[in-house]
């Protein structure tokens, strides 16, 4: 069976992996502890939906629920949307330094400017471990973090 380990282990390490191979020590120990739950709340929201709409009779309740529900995507939409909005360019951007980068070389990524939140993970190299092996599937020599900013 392939995952995304067995995928990327010794013989992929390699300029020639696939895109996505990078991403699986993206998400060190530190973030697994708050990783999002997204399939489980979406199964638990949707069995919660068929059980509320068989109790709702009247009909400006159920245009009431509809109405909070609309809500409540549209904020979260753009909340998301305002992140990414951020993070998305940063992050092609750290990419392409990491996979052009000169075979032996040291990397230097900018950080996000956005911190971890709800709708956002956070930075994910600033684990020693995940950068070390990015760099060792990618034949450089490190990738550091550009310096945090002063207040």
């Amino acid at each position: 069976m392939w995952s995304v380990t067995s995928a990327c282990s010794v013989g992929w390490r390699s300029r020639s992996a696939p895109r996505w191979c990078w991403l699986r020590s993206a998400s060190p120990a530190a973030l697994q502890r708050r990783r999002l739950y997204f399939a489980s709340v979406a199964l638990i929201a949707a069995g919660l939906t068929g059980w509320l709409i068989d109790r709702l009779t009247g009909v400006w309740l159920r245009r009431a629920c509809v109405i909070l529900a609309g809500g409540v995507l549209a904020f979260v939409a753009v909340r998301l949307v305002a992140i990414q909005r951020v993070v998305g360019p940063l992050g092609v951007v750290r990419r392409d330094l990491i996979e052009h980068g000169r075979p032996g070389s040291i990397v230097t990524v900018p950080r996000f400017p956005v911190g971890a939140s709800r709708y956002f993970l956070g930075e994910d190299l600033t684990v020693a471990a995940a950068r070390e092996v990015i760099a060792s599937d990618y034949q450089l020599k490190a990738i550091e973090l550009e310096p945090a900013p002063t207040r």
